[in-house]
C-alpha cells in the first residue's frame, strides 16, 4: 500500500516511479587461456550489469560489473572446471531478476575437437542421450541439457573434477568392410563404457545401506530416461543412437571413507562409482 501511494504521489508531481529493470540476457564463452571467460550482456539501457558465478552447485560468487550493454571479462577462474553464470541488472538501486543461466567449461582450449569417426560419433550420441535425461540433469544440478553436458567427460577424468559426473569411453567395437566396397566401414553393435561417480550424501554417510540404495535410485532413474530417449532425434544433438542394452559391470563400489588423520588435500573423498556398459544397435 505504501509503495502504491508513493507511486501515485510521484505521478501527481510529474515523475514516473522507477520500476525494476527487466532480466538481462547473457551468453558466456571460454577465453581459452585457462582462467577467464567473456560474457556478453544485453539489458536495460544504462543499467549496471553484474555477473555472479558458481561451480559444482555451490553458492554464487559476485563477479565483475559493467555499465551498459556489452562484454564483461571474468578472470581468476579455475582451469578445467565447469561454471554457471547469471547476470543481474541494477537501475537506481532497483534489481532485476537474474538472467537465464549460462554454463561454460573453463580450459586452455577454445576449440575442442568435434567427433567425426565411428567411435567418437557413437560416444557423442551416448552423451546427448544422457544430458537430455531429466534425472541426469537433476543429479548434476543442471538447468538444461547443455549445462548437464558439462558434467559428462570422455576417456578419463582428472581427480580435481567436482562430483557428480559421468565418464564415457569406448568399449570393444567391431568394424567391418561394408558390401559397398573396400575401405567402407560401419558399426556393428558399438559399445560404450560409462562410469557414474557421486559423493556420498552426508545424511547417508553413516549407514552404508542407505547410501547404497540412494545411489541405486538415482542411477536407475537415469538409465530409465536413457531408454526412453533411445533412438529419438533431438534439436542440437551431435548424433542420435539407439540402445540395444545397458549392462552393469561393476559396482556400485564405495571409496574408502576419508581418514580423519590425513590432510584434506590428500583425500579424494567419500564417493560411489557405478560402472555400466552400453551396447548400441
Amino acid at each position: 500500500m505504501i509503495a502504491m501511494a508513493t507511486g501515485s504521489v510521484l505521478r501527481t508531481l510529474g515523475h514516473t516511479p522507477i520500476s525494476a529493470p527487466a532480466a538481462p540476457t547473457l551468453s558466456v564463452t571460454n577465453d581459452g587461456d585457462g582462467d577467464a571467460v567473456t560474457a556478453v550482456v544485453t539489458g536495460a539501457a544504462g543499467a549496471s550489469h553484474q555477473l555472479h558465478y558458481a561451480t559444482g552447485g555451490g553458492a554464487l560468487t559476485p563477479g565483475n560489473i559493467r555499465i551498459g550493454n556489452g562484454s564483461i571479462t571474468q578472470d581468476n577462474l579455475d582451469a578445467n572446471t565447469s561454471y554457471t553464470f547469471v547476470c543481474v541488472s541494477t537501475v537506481a538501486d532497483q534489481l532485476s531478476l537474474p538472467s537465464a543461466p549460462s554454463s561454460v567449461y573453463v580450459s586452455a582450449d577454445t576449440s575442442p575437437p568435434t567427433a567425426t569417426g565411428e567411435r567418437g560419433l557413437f560416444l557423442s550420441g551416448v552423451a546427448d542421450i544422457m544430458a537430455a535425461s531429466d534425472s541426469f540433469q537433476t543429479w548434476v544440478d543442471a538447468a538444461n541439457a547443455d549445462e548437464a553436458a558439462l558434467s559428462i567427460y570422455y576417456g578419463r577424468v582428472k581427480q580435481d573434477v567436482s562430483r557428480p559426473f559421468a565418464c564415457i569411453d569406448s568399449g570393444p567395437t567391431t568394424m567391418r568392410t561394408e558390401a559397398g566396397g573396400p575401405g567402407a566401414v560401419y558399426r556393428n553393435q558399438p559399445v560404450a563404457r560409462i562410469a557414474f561417480e557421486s559423493d556420498v550424501p552426508t545424511a547417508y554417510a553413516a549407514v552404508e545401506s542407505n547410501a547404497y540404495i540412494d545411489l541405486l535410485n538415482t542411477i536407475d532413474a537415469i538409465i530409465a530416461d536413457m531408454f526412453d530417449l533411445s533412438g529419438a532425434a533431438r534439436a542440437g544433438q551431435t548424433s542420435h543412437i539407439a540402445i540395444a542394452n545397458l549392462t552393469q559391470r561393476t559396482g556400485p563400489d564405495r571409496s574408502v571413507p576419508p581418514d580423519p588423520h590425513e590432510e584434506p588435500e590428500n583425500q579424494d573423498g567419500d564417493y560411489f562409482v557405478d560402472m555400466w556398459e552400453l551396447t548400441g544397435r
